[in-house]
């Protein structure tokens, strides 16, 4: 298990990071969150506090298994991510092929 400190800073700036970079935008296009369209400032702080905690949460979690555990997790995380960036292109792919001259 971590030490406390370690703990309380990866928290620390991750609310920095999350909050600096706009980052807690994200998640205020999640329908259960809140309005878009509504961002007060409390509504801004506390979405990046609860993003913090997922993602100190989350190295907690990671860190507590065993060494091939953790690796197959942080790829499978990095893997998801990767497959939510690439379908948000919405891309349609029959019509690609279809079009295709070469295929």
């Amino acid at each position: 298990m971590e030490q406390p400190p370690v703990i309380a800073a990866i928290f620390v700036i991750s609310c920095l990071l999350l909050g600096w970079s706009g980052a807690y935008q994200l998640l205020f296009k999640l329908p259960f969150i809140t309005a878009p369209e509504v961002q007060s400032t409390g509504g801004i702080i506390v979405t990046t506090i609860i993003a913090a905690i997922l993602f100190t949460g989350n190295i907690i979690l990671i860190s507590l298994l065993r060494i091939r555990w953790q690796i197959a997790i942080v790829w499978a995380e990095l893997f998801g991510c990767f497959m939510i960036f690439f379908f948000s292109f919405d891309l349609n792919f029959r019509s690609s092929y279809a079009n295709c001259p070469s295929c």
